[in-house]
């Protein structure tokens, strides 16, 4: 997925600003246990937790989610490919393909491999027979407070500012 963050622009002076672009589709693999050594805030996937289990931590705007809170995904009209809106999804089936390259160089697209494993394990002919992940609407947004990492060497760094005498 790419996301343009600036659009291309033109200044007063005649300089044009090329449009700048980045890709979302790239996933940290690290740890999402702070107490891993591998840790990080950015983590995106890890496997190998324990047996058979994949932990993903995916933004909303990759699976094209436009509003989790009533479960809204963007959907194109295949009649008028010129119409874009939302509708309602019951959930997301996911599957997890590992796959090895094959043994010659190039190949057909995107590339030759063979299935080395897969999760679910089973029959996959049919869609439908994956668990289905879903998650309740809601109207108000929970929130909790929670120190970041860095408020202990905050709290150190201002508490050893110089104090200072209010002005009248």
């Amino acid at each position: 997925m790419r996301v343009e963050t600036n659009r291309r622009r033109i200044g007063r002076d005649g300089t044009v600003y090329p449009a700048r672009q980045s890709s979302r589709s790239p996933l940290l693999h690290a740890s999402m246990d702070r107490r891993d050594r591998d840790y990080s805030t950015l983590a995106d996937w890890r496997a190998g937790v324990a047996a058979n289990l994949i932990e993903i931590r995916l933004a909303w705007g990759l699976l094209n989610v436009t509003d989790p809170s009533s479960r809204c995904v963007l959907h194109d009209d295949p009649e008028n490919l010129h119409k874009v809106g939302c509708m309602e999804t019951a959930g997301f089936r996911f599957y997890a393909a590992a796959v090895k390259p094959g043994d010659t160089a190039g190949g057909t697209a995107p590339f030759d491999a063979r299935l080395a494993d897969r999760l679910p394990r089973g029959d996959l002919a049919k869609p439908s027979g994956l668990p289905m992940y879903t998650w309740r609407g809601w109207d108000q947004p929970s929130s909790r407070i929670e120190r970041k990492e860095t408020w202990s060497i905050l709290k150190r760094a201002f508490e050893s500012l110089p104090k200072r005498n209010p002005t009248p």
